[in-house]
């Protein structure tokens, strides 16, 4: 690590902004510290810079992801180069982040259009700003939309770290002139479980690999009105906000309803013999409580601010409890807990219009999918998951003829499969060619989400293949499983043998 005792701004001095020639096996190591791989990165050379005064430029009124990825910049410089102070000297190595239009970026030249990529608003842009001839005043870190400058600034720090890296003096680094344009392949690349205040951090960390996705598990209770309510934590969703992470509350599998509930409404109880299965109690689709119920809880979800998405879970098992009294068995149950939810969606609407609805398959209904599609209306996605078919590490294609139809006319559809060998097990194939292998097939069957089953407490034994989603599920046919695999060991400061 490099240890200047320089104070300095949150950044780089300039000493000669000259473009000089870089070799190609430089380029080559350059982009072994971009993880994930940009999609278009165009090398025109390298400029010499001095560590002092690198200058970071926002608009006066940046939101919260804007000033989060300038901190992340200048935590990046004080811990590879000491530069802490926050004043810049009037001439400077200009680094601008912001928007496509915005006031910061008025006089940059160059910088390509991002309207009309795929998930435009996080495409983003990296265009060096020059002054006269061949010399080199700064960077411009170009965002569609906000998410896209934050990608900007994330893919930006890459480079600078890499920098710092190979410097040889503390006072001065070689630093990449290259233009890129990239964009993401799948629209959401994320995780669920059980997020909450504990949580902070992890938002950051899976934020910083382009991870933007957090469906969450949330803590419910009656009102003393007698409303059935969740609670979102708020520092939660600061952390989502701050990073560029969409938080998604998720309403539980409906099976798997509390004991409570039932001793505070005995009259949902599911009649028949069928309606409890061991532990697991049913509620009657056909009471108007069960329909309130479910109303009050998408409500309460819908009214914090910053929650556009709500993932409603059927049934898990397929043995699932089940009422039986004549009009519950009219339907199929599964079709039925669909129907529930979309008029609990419906009435949520009237609270926020703008408020969209996932609903997850499971290995319950697994059987009963094409009944499920019916049932929901063209604007609610489904996110497909089973136990048994999504929990896989086989070789064979997750998305089966009926889902694949369904997204390729055009649906939204998501996926929840794994990044570690449970459930299914058919090891060795939990490596990054199993990532690889999957992240292309949900590419290509036109898939908008991807939520992988790897719960933050597991991170850390299964690194690898954690990086390997953050690349695969970004730039799906970018990297070959050894470039990656040279790529993660870069970063991870391992050495030539």
């Amino acid at each position: 690590m490099m240890r200047k005792k320089a104070s300095a701004l949150a950044a780089l001095s300039l000493l000669s902004a000259s473009v000089l020639a870089q070799p190609a096996d430089e380029q080559k190591a350059c982009l072994r510290w971009l993880l994930p791989l940009p999609k278009e990165v165009t090398f025109l050379g390298k400029t010499r810079v001095a560590v002092g005064s690198l200058r970071l430029v926002l608009d006066s009124n940046a939101s919260d992801s804007f000033v989060t990825a300038a901190d992340d910049l200048r935590a990046l410089l004080k811990e590879k180069a000491g530069v802490d102070a926050p004043a810049a000297p009037e001439k400077a190595f200009t680094i601008r982040l912001g928007l496509r239009g915005s006031k910061v970026m008025e006089g940059v030249r160059g910088i390509p259009d991002l309207s009309g990529l795929p998930n435009a608003e996080q495409a983003y842009a990296i265009v060096p700003i020059r002054e006269t001839g061949e010399r080199l005043a700064g960077y411009a870190l170009v965002g569609q939309g906000e998410p896209g400058a934050y990608y900007a600034a994330q893919t930006f720090g890459q480079l600078l770290e890499g920098a710092l890296h190979k410097a040889k003096v503390a006072d001065e680094i070689e630093l990449p002139v290259v233009a890129i344009r990239d964009w993401p392949d799948l629209g959401e690349r994320g995780f669920w479980g059980s997020y909450g205040p504990g949580n902070a951090q992890d938002i950051a960390f899976m934020a910083r690999r382009r991870f933007n996705l957090v469906e969450t598990h949330t803590p419910r209770r009656f009102t003393e009105g007698g409303a059935y309510t969740a609670a979102i934590d708020p520092g939660l969703m600061a952390a989502a906000r701050k990073h560029a992470v969409k938080l998604v509350p998720v309403i539980t599998h409906l099976d798997h309803l509390p004991k409570s509930l039932f001793e505070k409404l005995p009259e949902l109880l599911a009649k028949g013999e069928k309606g409890k299965v061991g532990e697991l109690q049913a509620a009657c689709h056909a009471h108007p409580a069960y329909q309130k119920l479910l109303n009050d809880w998408m409500r309460s979800l819908a009214e914090h601010e910053g929650v556009e998405d709500v993932c409603a879970w059927l049934s898990e098992l397929e043995n699932c409890p089940r009422c039986s009294c004549d009009e519950c068995s009219r339907e199929n149950w599964f079709a039925g807990e669909a129907r529930l939810l979309v008029r609990a969606w419906q009435e949520a609407r009237k609270v926020e219009p703008t408020l969209r609805l996932r609903i997850l398959l499971t290995q319950g209904s697994y059987s009963h999918n094409d009944l499920v599609l019916k049932a929901v209306p063209p604007e609610v996605g489904i996110s497909y998951y089973s136990g048994v078919h999504t929990y896989s590490v086989s070789r064979e294609p997750m998305i089966y003829p009926l889902l694949r139809e369904f997204a390729q006319g055009g649906r939204w559809l998501g996926v929840y499969p794994q990044l570690l060998a449970v459930w299914a097990y058919n090891t060795p194939f939990s490596c990054p060619q199993l990532v690889q292998f999957r992240a292309k097939e949900f590419v290509d069957a036109g898939l908008k989400n991807v939520c992988w089953r790897l719960h933050p407490q597991e991170w850390p034994y299964f690194a690898m293949n954690f990086d390997a989603a953050a690349e695969w599920s970004w730039n799906a046919k970018g990297r070959s499983v050894s470039e990656f695999a040279e790529a993660w060991a870069v970063r991870q400061g391992f050495k030539d043998a």
